[in-house]
């Protein structure tokens, strides 16, 4: 185990190597299962995967109800913006999505998000 003083070692790896975690629970409550739902219905659009998938993606969560907390809090941002932005095409609206989803990671801007799109969904996702 590294030492919490020591830079974490960043590797490349290629996307075909990745696989998927183990399966840690054996099903989502009744609550959680209508929230993953209702989350899907707003973000489905834009997984391009099925709700069975999505909801399997969850079972496989070290943190299953942080998670789903998380993705509670992007399809509410991507719901604001769609209604602040009822005009919205299709491609907006995905690249709102995916904005939405770098927001909750963490990430940095990227380079082909103009700073002031970026600060508007941020201000959407944090509830401003």
């Amino acid at each position: 185990m590294a030492n919490e003083n020591e830079e974490p070692k960043i590797e490349q790896v290629k996307l075909s190597k990745i696989q998927p975690g183990p399966i840690g629970h054996e099903s989502l409550t009744v609550d959680q299962l209508e929230r993953a739902r209702a989350i899907y219905e707003c973000v489905g659009p834009y997984l391009r995967t099925t709700f069975e998938q999505f909801e399997l993606n969850f079972l496989r969560d070290a943190n299953l109800e942080q998670e789903l907390q998380i993705w509670g809090c992007i399809a509410l941002a991507h719901q604001s913006f769609l209604q602040r932005q009822p005009d919205a095409t299709d491609d907006e609206a995905d690249r709102a999505f995916t904005t939405f989803l770098l927001m909750s990671m963490g990430a940095a801007k990227p380079n082909d998000v103009p700073a002031a799109v970026w600060e508007s969904l941020e201000a959407i996702y944090e509830g401003r």
